[in-house]
């Protein structure tokens, strides 16, 4: 796993990239409220739906949206990947640590 700032980096190099090209804009599923996104080592976009109770990955070159409920339930926030592939959130709106593998 990457530290922290140098995935920010990457995600920031990727991000000027695209805007310089004339980038790209995806939709997501109304009501979700992403907050908090993630870079996996595939290229997969993933984020919180912090609306909706959902986590959502992107496939950004399909633009494909998939999303799962938050285990944990409402308010997923804030998402970490672990070195075993684990995917780690706070809900907000309830207190607890969610995870997907």
């Amino acid at each position: 796993m990457k530290p922290i700032p140098a995935l920010l980096a990457a995600l920031l190099a990727a991000w000027s990239a695209a805007l310089t090209a004339g980038g790209s804009n995806y939709g997501i599923v109304p009501g979700a409220r992403p907050h908090g996104l993630l870079v996996d080592a595939d290229g997969m976009v993933w984020y919180t739906g912090n609306g909706n109770g959902t986590i959502g990955r992107l496939g950004p070159r399909t633009g494909k949206v998939t999303q799962y409920e938050a285990p944990s339930g409402g308010g997923p926030h804030t998402l970490v990947l672990d070195a075993q592939g684990r995917y780690w959130y706070m809900g907000s709106h309830n207190g607890r640590l969610g995870m997907i593998e």
